[in-house]
Protein backbone atom coordinates (compact mmCIF):
# COMPACT_ATOMS: atom_id res chain seq x y z
CA UNK A 1 0.00 0.00 0.00
CA UNK A 2 1.28 3.37 -1.18
CA UNK A 3 1.20 5.35 1.61
CA UNK A 4 3.28 8.74 3.52
CA UNK A 5 4.04 8.60 7.68
CA UNK A 6 3.92 11.56 9.44
CA UNK A 7 5.70 12.15 12.94
CA UNK A 8 4.16 14.90 14.84
CA UNK A 9 6.29 16.00 17.84
CA UNK A 10 4.09 19.12 19.20
CA UNK A 11 5.92 19.53 23.04
CA UNK A 12 9.12 18.20 22.99
CA UNK A 13 10.38 22.13 21.69
CA UNK A 14 13.08 24.04 23.21
CA UNK A 15 13.04 27.56 21.80
CA UNK A 16 12.37 30.50 24.15
CA UNK A 17 10.65 32.98 21.55
CA UNK A 18 11.75 36.43 22.94
CA UNK A 19 9.15 38.08 21.45
CA UNK A 20 6.39 35.71 23.62
CA UNK A 21 9.51 35.73 26.83
CA UNK A 22 8.55 39.22 27.81
CA UNK A 23 4.93 38.28 28.59
CA UNK A 24 6.67 35.72 31.55
CA UNK A 25 6.63 37.13 35.11
CA UNK A 26 8.69 34.35 37.22
CA UNK A 27 12.11 34.30 36.96
CA UNK A 28 13.76 33.20 34.24
CA UNK A 29 14.84 29.77 36.36
CA UNK A 30 12.03 29.13 37.58
CA UNK A 31 10.15 29.45 34.05
CA UNK A 32 12.83 27.15 32.44
CA UNK A 33 12.23 24.78 35.60
CA UNK A 34 8.47 24.64 34.48
CA UNK A 35 9.60 24.10 30.77
CA UNK A 36 11.71 20.87 31.84
CA UNK A 37 8.78 19.34 34.02
CA UNK A 38 6.18 19.59 31.02
CA UNK A 39 8.53 19.27 27.96
CA UNK A 40 8.42 15.99 25.91
CA UNK A 41 11.80 15.31 26.78
CA UNK A 42 13.37 13.90 24.09
CA UNK A 43 10.36 12.69 22.92
CA UNK A 44 12.11 13.19 19.18
CA UNK A 45 14.07 10.12 19.89
CA UNK A 46 11.51 7.54 19.24
CA UNK A 47 11.24 8.11 15.61
CA UNK A 48 13.18 4.59 14.22
CA UNK A 49 15.90 6.21 12.33
CA UNK A 50 14.93 3.59 9.27
CA UNK A 51 11.76 4.78 8.40
CA UNK A 52 11.21 6.70 5.61
CA UNK A 53 8.91 9.51 6.98
CA UNK A 54 7.84 12.67 7.46
CA UNK A 55 8.82 14.83 10.83
CA UNK A 56 6.75 18.07 12.17
CA UNK A 57 8.89 19.26 15.08
CA UNK A 58 7.64 22.05 17.34
CA UNK A 59 10.51 23.59 17.91
CA UNK A 60 9.36 26.68 20.79
CA UNK A 61 8.36 25.70 24.24
CA UNK A 62 4.67 24.60 25.02
CA UNK A 63 4.47 26.75 27.57
CA UNK A 64 4.62 30.05 25.00
CA UNK A 65 2.87 28.36 22.40
CA UNK A 66 0.54 24.83 22.61
CA UNK A 67 -0.08 23.53 19.18
CA UNK A 68 -1.85 20.74 20.13
CA UNK A 69 -4.63 22.84 22.55
CA UNK A 70 -7.73 23.78 20.33
CA UNK A 71 -8.25 27.22 20.58
CA UNK A 72 -11.82 28.84 22.29
CA UNK A 73 -14.19 27.06 24.64
CA UNK A 74 -14.02 23.50 22.82
CA UNK A 75 -10.86 23.62 24.75
CA UNK A 76 -11.13 22.54 28.60
CA UNK A 77 -7.93 23.30 29.52
CA UNK A 78 -8.46 26.90 28.91
CA UNK A 79 -10.57 26.88 32.30
CA UNK A 80 -7.48 25.76 34.34
CA UNK A 81 -5.30 28.87 32.51
CA UNK A 82 -3.37 26.42 30.29
CA UNK A 83 -5.05 26.70 26.59
CA UNK A 84 -2.79 27.52 23.60
CA UNK A 85 -1.46 30.00 25.20
CA UNK A 86 -0.19 29.31 28.94
CA UNK A 87 -0.89 31.23 31.94
CA UNK A 88 -0.41 28.87 34.33
CA UNK A 89 1.27 25.49 34.56
CA UNK A 90 0.00 22.13 36.22
CA UNK A 91 0.40 23.41 39.85
CA UNK A 92 -1.35 26.78 39.39
CA UNK A 93 1.30 28.82 39.11
CA UNK A 94 1.02 32.04 36.90
CA UNK A 95 3.94 32.16 35.06
CA UNK A 96 2.31 34.78 32.23
CA UNK A 97 0.50 37.94 31.87
CA UNK A 98 -2.08 37.36 29.06
CA UNK A 99 -3.57 40.03 27.17
CA UNK A 100 -5.23 40.00 23.74
CA UNK A 101 -1.80 41.18 21.73
CA UNK A 102 -0.13 38.18 23.26
CA UNK A 103 -2.77 35.85 22.41
CA UNK A 104 -2.54 37.47 19.11
CA UNK A 105 1.29 36.81 18.78
CA UNK A 106 1.04 33.08 19.91
CA UNK A 107 -1.80 32.55 17.90
CA UNK A 108 0.56 33.53 14.79
CA UNK A 109 2.70 30.67 15.64
CA UNK A 110 0.11 28.29 16.53
CA UNK A 111 -1.19 28.97 12.91
CA UNK A 112 1.70 28.42 10.97
CA UNK A 113 2.43 25.16 12.42
CA UNK A 114 -0.96 23.81 11.51
CA UNK A 115 -0.69 25.31 7.95
CA UNK A 116 2.89 23.39 7.73
CA UNK A 117 0.64 19.95 9.07
CA UNK A 118 -2.24 20.75 6.61
CA UNK A 119 0.30 21.06 3.54
CA UNK A 120 1.94 17.35 4.69
CA UNK A 121 -1.25 15.85 4.43
CA UNK A 122 -2.05 17.42 1.12
CA UNK A 123 1.36 16.27 -0.46
CA UNK A 124 1.23 12.83 1.02
CA UNK A 125 -0.27 9.80 -0.72
CA UNK A 126 -3.79 9.02 -0.56
CA UNK A 127 -3.09 6.29 2.82
CA UNK A 128 -1.34 8.41 5.67
CA UNK A 129 -0.24 7.33 9.11
CA UNK A 130 0.58 10.30 11.43
CA UNK A 131 1.54 9.25 14.70
CA UNK A 132 1.43 11.81 17.86
CA UNK A 133 4.66 11.37 19.94
CA UNK A 134 4.62 12.16 23.57
CA UNK A 135 5.55 11.68 26.71
CA UNK A 136 3.83 12.20 30.31
CA UNK A 137 4.81 11.71 33.91
CA UNK A 138 2.51 11.17 37.03
CA UNK A 139 3.50 14.39 38.76
CA UNK A 140 1.56 16.10 36.47
CA UNK A 141 -1.38 14.62 35.95
CA UNK A 142 -4.48 16.00 37.88
CA UNK A 143 -4.91 13.56 40.99
CA UNK A 144 -8.69 12.66 40.58
CA UNK A 145 -8.04 11.31 37.01
CA UNK A 146 -5.57 8.69 38.37
CA UNK A 147 -8.12 5.91 38.23
CA UNK A 148 -5.39 2.85 38.33
CA UNK A 149 -1.89 1.87 38.05
CA UNK A 150 -0.39 4.20 35.04
CA UNK A 151 1.27 2.09 32.26
CA UNK A 152 4.56 2.52 30.75
CA UNK A 153 2.73 3.13 26.71
CA UNK A 154 -0.88 4.94 27.06
CA UNK A 155 -2.16 4.89 23.05
CA UNK A 156 -4.47 7.11 22.45
CA UNK A 157 -7.25 6.37 19.77
CA UNK A 158 -10.11 8.57 18.18
CA UNK A 159 -13.01 5.82 16.71
CA UNK A 160 -11.36 6.44 12.84
CA UNK A 161 -8.43 4.30 13.96
CA UNK A 162 -9.66 1.75 15.95
CA UNK A 163 -8.78 -0.58 13.41
CA UNK A 164 -5.21 -0.77 14.03
CA UNK A 165 -5.54 -0.87 17.62
CA UNK A 166 -4.70 -4.61 18.19
CA UNK A 167 -1.52 -4.55 15.85
CA UNK A 168 0.15 -0.92 17.82
CA UNK A 169 -0.77 -2.82 21.43
CA UNK A 170 1.18 -5.83 20.44
CA UNK A 171 3.85 -4.23 19.21
CA UNK A 172 4.48 -2.69 22.63
CA UNK A 173 3.71 -5.59 24.37
CA UNK A 174 6.20 -7.73 22.57
CA UNK A 175 9.04 -4.96 23.12
CA UNK A 176 7.73 -5.25 26.97
CA UNK A 177 6.45 -2.39 27.96
CA UNK A 178 2.68 -2.34 29.81
CA UNK A 179 0.14 -1.02 27.45
CA UNK A 180 -3.38 0.53 27.95
CA UNK A 181 -5.67 2.03 25.51
CA UNK A 182 -6.71 6.13 26.08
CA UNK A 183 -5.30 6.54 29.89
CA UNK A 184 -4.35 8.56 31.33
CA UNK A 185 -4.60 10.79 28.02
CA UNK A 186 -6.87 9.81 24.91
CA UNK A 187 -7.26 10.78 21.28
CA UNK A 188 -4.63 12.03 18.75
CA UNK A 189 -4.09 14.96 16.00
CA UNK A 190 -6.22 15.06 13.49
CA UNK A 191 -5.12 17.42 10.63
CA UNK A 192 -7.28 20.33 10.22
CA UNK A 193 -8.00 19.91 6.93
CA UNK A 194 -8.80 16.12 7.36
CA UNK A 195 -11.58 17.53 9.67
CA UNK A 196 -12.88 19.93 8.01
CA UNK A 197 -13.22 18.07 4.90
CA UNK A 198 -10.91 19.73 2.61
CA UNK A 199 -8.93 16.95 2.11
CA UNK A 200 -10.19 13.84 1.63
CA UNK A 201 -7.73 10.75 2.10
CA UNK A 202 -7.34 7.45 4.14
CA UNK A 203 -5.90 8.69 7.71
CA UNK A 204 -5.15 6.21 10.37
CA UNK A 205 -4.04 8.39 13.41
CA UNK A 206 -3.17 7.49 17.11
CA UNK A 207 -0.99 8.67 19.96
CA UNK A 208 2.05 7.40 21.33
CA UNK A 209 2.36 8.88 24.85
CA UNK A 210 5.70 6.77 26.93
CA UNK A 211 5.85 6.99 30.48
CA UNK A 212 8.80 9.33 31.59
CA UNK A 213 9.85 6.77 34.32
CA UNK A 214 10.39 4.15 31.60
CA UNK A 215 13.13 6.15 29.61
CA UNK A 216 14.76 8.90 32.03
CA UNK A 217 16.73 7.37 34.50
CA UNK A 218 18.50 9.58 37.06
CA UNK A 219 17.47 12.45 34.75
CA UNK A 220 19.03 11.02 32.00
CA UNK A 221 17.65 9.26 28.52
CA UNK A 222 17.83 5.76 28.44
CA UNK A 223 19.18 3.89 25.19
CA UNK A 224 18.07 0.80 25.76
CA UNK A 225 14.53 1.98 26.23
CA UNK A 226 14.62 4.21 23.46
CA UNK A 227 15.90 1.41 20.98
CA UNK A 228 12.77 -0.79 22.18
CA UNK A 229 10.27 1.90 21.18
CA UNK A 230 11.95 2.47 17.95
CA UNK A 231 11.38 -1.00 17.22
CA UNK A 232 7.73 -1.22 18.28
CA UNK A 233 7.15 1.69 16.09
CA UNK A 234 8.96 0.11 13.08
CA UNK A 235 6.87 -3.06 13.61
CA UNK A 236 3.79 -1.00 13.79
CA UNK A 237 4.64 0.60 10.21
CA UNK A 238 5.74 -2.81 8.74
CA UNK A 239 2.15 -4.21 9.47
CA UNK A 240 -0.25 -1.20 8.76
Amino acid sequence: MDKTVIFHIPHDGNQLEESLMSSVIVDREKFLHYHDKMRDTDATLFVPESVDAKILKFEVSRLLCDVERFIGDNEIMEKYGMGFCYERVYDGTVIKKINSQLKDSTYVLYAEHHRKLDELVKEAAENIVLIDLHSFSKELIVHQTIEKNLPDICIGFDDLSLSVKDTVLSAFLENGFSVDVNYPYQGSMIPNCILSKEVNKNLISFMIEVNKDCYIIDGKTDTLCIEKIRNAIQTILQSI
